[in-house]
């Protein structure tokens, strides 16, 4: 939803000749940061899931 929100916006942009400044680039901003956080969040959530479960397997392990 939000991949789909910040591709229409940047062809919405396109096609008014790529305005540096108003509404249309405005909302192309938005959407592209929107989209970009998202990713981001879901990149943090992965290494953080993998980093738990890595300590918690090390946790489990016995010692020698």
């Amino acid at each position: 939803m939000l991949k789909q929100a910040a591709i229409d916006s940047d062809k919405i942009w396109k096609t008014a000749g790529r305005p540096r400044h108003g509404h249309l680039f405005d909302k192309r901003q938005k959407c592209r940061l929107l989209y970009r956080r998202r990713i981001r969040e879901g990149q943090r959530t992965e290494t953080e899931r993998y980093t738990n479960d890595l300590h918690e397997e090390l946790l489990k392990k016995k010692p020698y």
